[in-house]
């Protein structure tokens, strides 16, 4: 007996590499939309808001410095600026603002990584401090690495 066609047309194998494509084309798509959501917002964790109040206490304008980038991260953690900008908003020195970097670099907040003369990339910690949704934490930049 003769197959008897359905009328749908027959869909043709997809390989690997273009299912691949259509699924990072979609969470992209997603991450778009929830990073346009959420464009306002800093979430900052438990373990953020201790670093921030012990910094209070102990540097309290490594405090103020840290809030500073708090409040300027990107939707991956990251604020590219260069030290004079920053010296200038917190009304200090350049040799101040390296200072309060090296204070937050040594408690685990900050990872600071020099891009090109006086421009550096400041990567905060995405464990006290983040500006996207939770699942944009599988991308973060810069966070556990350190340039030599």
């Amino acid at each position: 007996m003769p197959a008897v066609s359905t009328g749908s047309p027959t869909k043709r194998p997809r390989n690997a590499s273009s299912a691949r494509r259509d699924e990072q084309a979609q969470h992209d798509r997603k991450r778009d939309r929830q990073s346009k959501e959420n464009r306002n917002f800093v979430q900052i964790y438990p373990l953020g808001f201790r670093k921030l109040q012990l910094l209070m206490q102990e540097r309290p304008k490594a405090a103020r410095f840290y809030a500073l980038l708090m409040e300027h991260i990107d939707s991956t953690g990251v604020v590219v600026a260069t030290q004079d900008v920053l010296a200038e908003i917190m009304d200090c020195s350049i040799k101040t603002i390296q200072r309060y970097s090296a204070q937050l670099e040594e408690c685990n907040s900050l990872v600071r990584i020099q891009l090109q003369g006086g421009v550096y990339a400041y990567a905060l910690n995405p464990d006290e401090v983040w500006r996207s949704f939770n699942c944009g934490k599988e991308y973060p930049s810069l966070h556990k690495y350190k340039l030599v």
